[in-house]
């Protein structure tokens, strides 16, 4: 038997398993009994990807926490996903619990979540590897991401302290209202700069009309790398309460930091301005959003409205319509700041390069993966560079979406061009052509999925892969929820 049957066999073996276990939990109704709240919910998703190419189509990787394995173009995959969100309670609980095993002849399992926490009083506190759900003014899914706090790598360990959802001002509660979090996090040990520190902030403002027909969001996002040891000099960046201060402020070092950061800001500093205003007209509502990115205080203000995308997004609340969801996003990540003008009227190049860092030489990555959007690239993860992350993007991205007899369907185009960094840039340019289109149908307590993805440009060449997926919540399925 050929190598491509052999594995095809063990393949089949591996989604029959899966589908034994799917049918043995829909069979096993003493679970109700266990459990007496109506939050719990115990997601099992299994699903298989096929590849014509040596890897999985660049948008089925991207934005996905990693859950599918780079490398291997056919795979098999099962996770079981266990959570509870907290309720409107004074004081209720959260936890969640994600694993997931990918087979291909050879067997990979990850934790992709693990975090608990409480909630009180419109606010929670989460301890652990979650996914990001509520820092966005946007719906992400329909475009590239958010360009520096999305789901792209694997979640990063954590302790946080975020509003539950949006809170209104006591006095002015039927029209401004506000979100926040704060959380301190720890980077992985085997990198350049070896366990590094992660401060990330936000705070966002709603102010709505009465009728809520008319809505202005905007607000900050403010993440930086700091702290760490330097394995290859033996050094270690400046830590303890004061320097926590200075990041806090985004101030500059004290005696203790590298000449660069007592004359800039301690630390890796990165966040974006986030704006979007929204229209609501009978079933249709009309969403014009951008994100502005920054790195430094010369890109505080005024807004760096050079770099970062926009996007509308138009949506109808009838999810029967043929066609319910359009969506329109344009990226542009060329200027950095760049060739700025000196008191003497000589221009001075100096580029903030995104995402990268002479200090933090692995950059805002984790786990060998771009922690926002994959509109910038990762050529090398093994290599340390401060040019790591090419981060010269120009990219636009169409997508459709409405329903068909019932089936949820949604239709992209994404367009994608890097040209490296303005330190080192790449010719001709990296391009990404991709056409995807996905298929969902719902199912008693689950959906069924199916996507295909062709991919085509002078980065990666022709791919065209092909994936089928289904979920179903064993928790509802037994009559708990």
């Amino acid at each position: 038997m050929s190598p491509i049957g052999s594995i095809g066999q063990k393949l089949m073996k591996y989604f029959l398993l899966a589908t034994a276990i799917v049918c043995y939990f829909n069979s096993y109704s003493q679970v109700r009994n266990q459990l007496d709240s109506a939050d719990h919910h115990l997601i099992l998703k299994s699903g298989l990807v096929a590849s014509s190419s040596s890897n999985v189509p660049f948008w089925m990787l991207g934005n996905n926490s990693q859950r599918l394995v780079s490398g291997m173009p056919t795979q098999i995959y099962s996770s079981i996903f266990a959570y509870k969100e907290g309720g409107n309670n004074k004081l209720d609980y959260h936890y969640g619990f994600e694993a997931i095993g990918n087979f291909n002849g050879n067997t990979r399992t990850q934790v992709i979540q693990s975090y608990i926490g409480i909630n009180y009083d419109g606010f929670l506190l989460t301890l652990g590897k979650r996914e990001r759900t509520t820092n966005s003014l946007f719906s992400e899914e329909l475009g590239f991401g958010n360009l520096i706090n999305g789901n792209n790598a694997l979640p990063i360990p954590k302790i946080m302290i975020e509003t539950n959802g949006w809170v209104k001002f006591p006095f002015l509660h039927k029209n401004l209202s506000y979100r926040g979090s704060f959380s301190h996090g720890w980077f992985e040990e085997d990198r350049y700069q070896s366990g590094a520190f992660l401060h990330e902030k936000s705070l966002h403002f709603s102010i709505h009309s009465t009728a809520k027909n008319i809505e202005l969001q905007f607000g900050l996002t403010h993440n930086a790398q700091w702290g760490g040891q330097n394995l290859t000099a033996e050094t270690r960046q400046p830590t303890g309460l004061m320097n926590f201060i200075r990041i806090l402020t985004a101030s500059s070092g004290g005696n203790d930091a590298t000449g660069s950061d007592q004359l800039n800001a301690l630390g890796n500093h990165l966040g974006t301005w986030d704006l979007n205003g929204k229209v609501r007209i009978g079933n249709w509502s009309l969403s014009n959003y951008w994100q502005f990115l920054w790195e430094d205080s010369s890109g505080l203000t005024p807004f760096n409205w050079r770099d970062g995308k926009v996007g509308i997004t138009l949506k109808s609340s009838d999810h029967s319509s043929l066609v319910n969801t359009f969506n329109l996003e344009i990226i542009r990540t060329n200027d950095q700041d760049a060739d700025k003008i000196g008191k003497d009227g000589i221009p001075i190049f100096e580029p903030d390069n995104f995402l990268n860092n002479s200090a933090y030489q692995y950059g805002w990555s984790y786990q060998g993966a771009v922690i926002g959007s994959p509109v910038f690239l990762l050529l090398d993860p093994e290599i340390a560079s401060v040019s790591r992350i090419k981060n010269m993007v120009n990219a636009y991205s169409i997508t459709l979406g409405g329903n068909i007899s019932g089936l949820h369907y949604l239709f992209s185009f994404r367009n994608l061009t890097n040209g490296g960094t303005r330190f080192e840039k790449i010719e001709p340019k990296l391009s990404i052509k991709s056409a995807i289109f996905g298929l969902s149908a719902p199912i008693k307590n689950g959906s069924f999925m199916v996507k295909a993805e062709y991919d085509w440009g002078n980065y990666l060449g022709k791919n065209f892969g092909l994936q089928f997926e289904y979920s179903i919540d064993l928790f509802a399925l037994n009559g708990i929820r």
